[in-house]
């Protein structure tokens, strides 16, 4: 699973998320675990759950949301991994 969100102003401009939207996105979509910030240097924010099986990025200069699943993410892996490898057939 992966959820996108973004919202725009009246010219449709990407408007920035306010911490309590974020927030109630996050809790929704936790899959009953809590949250954890992920510190790191960046002018994004990530969070991601105790359990570890979903995973959220707030992207500042873009102003999107995304929560993804860690099986989404291993899937996606391995689609691009197959991806190279078909290109590498017969190399």
């Amino acid at each position: 699973m992966m959820i996108f969100h973004t919202k725009t102003d009246q010219f449709r401009h990407p408007a920035e998320m306010s911490e309590v939207e974020i927030e109630v996105l996050l809790e929704a979509n936790g899959q009953g675990s809590a949250w954890t910030k992920v510190e790191a240097v960046s002018v994004n924010k990530e969070w991601k759950t105790e359990d570890g099986r979903v995973r959220a990025a707030y992207y500042t200069f873009s102003r999107e949301l995304y929560i993804i699943t860690s099986a989404e993410m291993e899937r996606d892996a391995a689609a691009k991994a197959a991806e190279e490898k078909a290109k590498l057939k017969g190399f």
